[in-house]
């Protein structure tokens, strides 16, 4: 997951950027790629883990370079968007911990009230639950983790993906 701290560190340095709608190279997922492994259910621990390393590393980059509080509300929303999945289908305990981490990051970047920085209700509420996340879990219902989906990817990614699984 290089390429996420990179991209999250040059673009925001750069003085300009230029979108080609050329194919530069070709992206192959094999059976044995790492994203295949940490999809499956028993190494979501591993790729949680290693997404909030990404994150650490997103934000002592940015700290760094002196870029401070970037987007504060869109980052929330895409750091609960990267996370949240793993963190609720991993073992309670190992979701809780691991959604207390991810809150100190927010809460060391954007302050003790990162939760509310979200204008949609449903990224809110997700956030919110992250923030008060229990030893026991994350308190986060299906529907609300399904509003919070809709809120981020659009209805269509959503019912698409539903289907796709069916």
């Amino acid at each position: 997951a290089e390429d996420v701290p990179f991209h999250f560190t040059v673009y925001p340095l750069a003085r300009t950027t230029v979108l080609l709608s050329d194919k530069l190279y070709r992206y192959r997922m094999t059976e044995g790629s790492l994203t295949h492994v940490y999809n499956a259910r028993n190494s979501r621990e591993k790729k949680l883990e290693q997404h909030l390393q990404v994150l650490a590393s997103i934000f002592t980059s940015w700290r760094s370079h002196g870029i401070g509080a970037l987007c504060p509300e869109q980052m929330v929303t895409w750091c609960l968007d990267f996370t949240l999945f793993d963190l609720l289908g991993v073992a309670p305990e190992v979701g809780a911990a691991c959604a207390r981490r991810l809150s100190s990051l927010l809460c060391d970047m954007y302050g003790p009230s990162w939760w509310q920085l979200p204008r949609d209700a449903a990224v809110r509420r997700a956030a919110r639950a992250v923030a008060e996340a229990k030893p026991n879990g994350i308190t986060l219902g299906k529907v609300d983790l399904m509003r919070f989906f809709v809120a981020t990817r659009g209805l269509a990614q959503c019912v698409e993906r539903v289907f796709r699984r069916g």
